[in-house]
C-alpha cells in the first residue's frame, strides 16, 4: 500500500465507474479529495481543492466536455490530468494531446495496470 498525500479529483460521469475508481485509489493509499460528473462542477471543485491529479472522463455530464473541461482548468491550476476514456477515435485523440496529459487510459481499465501508471507516470 502507498501512502500518499497527493491529492487526486475523479472527474466522471458514471456513477459505478466513479466509485470503482474511488475505491481503487483510497485502497491503494491515495488521497481521493473530490469528485464530478460534469465539466461544471470539476471547474468549481478544482479551484476549492486544487488537486496534484485529476481523472478525467471525456464524456461528461453538460454541456462540457472532460477535454474543454480540462482546458479550462489548465488555464488555472497545474494539476496533472490523466484522461480516461472507452473512446479511442483519433479526432478525439488530437484534441486529448493537445492537452498534453500525462497519461491516457482507455477504459474498462485493470486495476493493477492502472495502479502501475499512476505511479510510474505521476509519483
Amino acid at each position: 500500500m502507498v501512502e500518499n498525500q497527493k491529492k487526486i479529483m475523479i472527474v466522471e460521469d458514471n456513477m459505478i465507474i466513479q466509485l470503482d475508481l474511488e475505491v481503487i485509489l483510497e485502497t491503494a493509499g491515495y488521497n481521493v479529495v473530490a469528485t464530478a460528473c460534469s465539466g461544471k462542477e470539476a471547474i468549481s471543485l478544482a479551484n476549492e481543492y486544487h488537486p496534484d491529479l485529476i481523472l478525467m472522463d471525456i464524456g461528461l455530464k453538460g454541456d462540457m466536455d472532460g477535454i474543454e473541461t480540462a482546458e479550462c482548468i489548465k488555464k488555472e491550476s497545474s494539476s496533472a490530468i490523466v484522461f480516461l476514456s472507452g473512446n479511442s477515435d483519433l479526432r478525439t485523440n488530437q484534441r486529448v494531446l493537445d492537452i498534453n496529459p500525462v497519461s491516457f487510459i482507455i477504459k474498462p481499465i485493470n486495476e493493477d495496470e492502472f495502479l502501475e501508471e499512476l505511479e510510474k507516470k505521476l509519483f
